[in-house]
């Protein structure tokens, strides 16, 4: 796999992300991790869990990947009365 610069940007986003988070005491909806591999077009996205533990980041903050976010989340929300979509 070929890292470069994308791995150390990723990084510095995620933990970017998390400081701003916790300073506005919003919760931390994590997006994929993003591989860029060799002779491929297009990148994959992959679960950040696959490559990190979040359970130590858990314990200081609240964090849920955006896959877990849009199933669970989301879900519940157009179960209310007055959920709406931007859809057109």
């Amino acid at each position: 796999m070929f890292y470069g610069k994308s791995i150390c940007n990723q990084a510095s986003h995620f933990s970017g992300g998390l400081a701003f988070c916790k300073t506005l005491n919003r919760t931390f909806v994590v997006p994929p991790w993003v591989e860029y591999r060799k002779a491929e077009t297009r990148s994959k996205q992959v679960r950040l869990d696959s490559y990190f533990s979040l359970d130590p980041i858990k314990e200081h903050h609240r964090i849920i990947l955006i896959t877990d976010f849009m199933s669970e989340v989301t879900y519940k929300l157009s179960l209310k009365k007055n959920a709406f979509n931007f859809v057109r």
